[in-house]
């Protein structure tokens, strides 16, 4: 029997016991792999007082589903992803002046990556291909995070990062703000599992160093080619009917000599990023 899930399936017991509402507890244990009918078992068993007991635990049921899960925690990771590029060229182009937005920003990230390294130790498995596995969905380095966040927000323009940092600032996290909570009450902690994720630095420091090197971008400074952006953008839109030049357009901000390809500092192995951190998903696209 796995280790974690028959740990989170003893918290899902002990809440259910104690009267407690298990919910986000139990959707983290499906997203990561638990059985749906040892999930309803453990609750029903704290729920009537009777003591737990994981050699009661019937057949799993349903067909195995591990690549759906992986899917799913793929398209969580490319989610925390486009969180940490926004948040990182925002800081560059336009610090915020709503505090509550950015406080709101910097918890969405730190509970993204704590739920999705959680899931990740709930799906781990011993297989011979696990780190290849896990690699790919992750990616294999800090460095990589860094190299290809930075090669997509230099290619964005200042509104569209401001529009999109809005919008995943007042954006609803509480599924998952609900799971990590549960994980945490079951007694585990991302921090005990860090050392399965290939990414060994915390999203807040790959976050400042996207930042910096958007900041000290040596073609065309990222900060003073927003500022142009905004400027010619405002006077265009106050004399519409002057001679004024067009704005530049959506993508004004120049590309910084990067196509997101490169040799990853950890292995040596030559890699692209559009392969591991591609936009299959839809929705908020960066």
């Amino acid at each position: 029997m796995n280790r974690l899930h028959m740990k989170i399936l003893a918290a899902i017991h002990a809440e259910a016991s104690a009267g407690s509402l298990v919910g986000g507890m139990e959707m983290a244990a499906l997203s990561g792999g638990v059985p749906q009918n040892w999930i309803a078992h453990a609750r029903l068993l704290g729920e009537q007082g009777d003591r737990w007991d994981p050699e009661s635990l019937p057949t799993a049921s349903g067909p195995n589903n591990r690549q759906r899960l992986l899917d799913a925690l793929l398209g969580d990771i490319r989610d925390l992803r486009r969180y940490m590029v926004t948040e990182a060229a925002h800081r560059v182009l336009h610090p915020p002046e709503d505090l509550a937005a950015a406080a709101r920003m910097e918890r969405a990230v730190t509970v993204m990556h704590a739920r999705a390294v959680v899931i990740t130790a709930l799906l781990h498995s011993d297989a011979p291909d696990e780190q290849a596995v896990m690699s790919g969905i992750w990616g294999h380095s800090a460095h990589r995070w860094v190299t290809v966040g930075f090669a997509r927000a230099v290619k964005k323009s200042a509104s569209e990062i401001h529009d999109l940092w809005t919008r995943l600032a007042a954006r609803d996290i509480g599924r998952v703000g609900r799971q990590h909570f549960g994980l945490n009450k079951a007694g585990l902690p991302a921090d005990y599992f860090l050392e399965l994720i290939p990414m060994k630095r915390s999203p807040h420091d790959i976050i400042e160093s996207i930042a910096e090197r958007l900041a000290q971008t040596s073609t065309t400074d990222y900060r003073d080619a927003w500022k142009l952006a905004t400027t010619q953008t405002t006077e265009h839109s106050a004399s519409m009917n002057t001679a004024a030049g067009e704005p530049p357009p959506a993508d004004y901000v120049p590309y910084a000599g990067t196509d997101a390809r490169g040799t990853d500092t950890d292995t040596g192995v030559e890699w692209s990023g559009q392969v591991i951190f591609s936009d299959l998903d839809s929705g908020y696209s960066l």
